[in-house]
């Protein structure tokens, strides 16, 4: 997990500018840092109560995920702006689109922890598939076998259709232009 030391002036907004180029970002942020205290805005953005000079703030790792720069303008002008008043210019279809985008986030995440778990598995029972004992062995390549069931790379597989499908059905869609009378 990366960390962030904050400086005199930063905002939640100007640290989300820095790492991921998108001040509305900071959601993210917020995400990353439960334990803060936070507030609502009218529009639904959601910041810090306080933010002190040298506090250490986590990082989301998604804002360094390759699949962040795959993410169509419609998910950035879906989020809430960070003047806490205004809306996104999609009206209530910003809702949805950030509701898919935030499902298929929870996939990756489901999908990323059960690789980590199959990682860890393995690299439990290695010294077994090392030894000479017979029933530690056996046990151990039971085990291997069962990580198997789940075939992680049809969920990837699955998880990178998925986010090329939302990308394609999101990427061409422009805000709907304002109109000043």
């Amino acid at each position: 997990m990366r960390t962030y030391v904050v400086q005199p002036g930063d905002s939640p907004g100007s640290i989300a500018a820095s790492f991921a180029g998108c001040p509305k970002c900071s959601r993210d942020l917020i995400g990353a840092n439960t334990s803060k205290p936070t507030v609502t805005h009218p529009n639904g953005f959601v910041t810090f109560k306080e933010l002190r000079a040298g506090e250490k703030l986590a990082l989301p790792d998604k804002w360094f995920d390759p699949a962040f720069d795959l993410l169509p303008p419609a998910y950035f002008a879906s989020l809430p702006y960070a003047d806490g008043v205004t809306p996104s210019p999609f009206g209530e279809l910003a809702a949805v689109i950030l509701r898919d985008f935030r499902a298929l986030e929870v996939a990756a995440d489901k999908v990323h922890n059960a690789n980590d778990a199959v990682a860890a598995i393995v690299a439990a029972v290695q010294p077994a598939l090392d030894s000479s004992n017979a029933a530690a062995k056996k046990y151990a390549r039971a085990a291997v076998q069962w990580t198997k069931v789940s075939d992680q790379r049809a969920l990837a597989s699955a998880l990178s259709n998925a986010q090329w499908a939302l990308k394609e059905l999101y990427g061409s869609m422009q805000p709907p232009e304002e109109h000043h009378d």
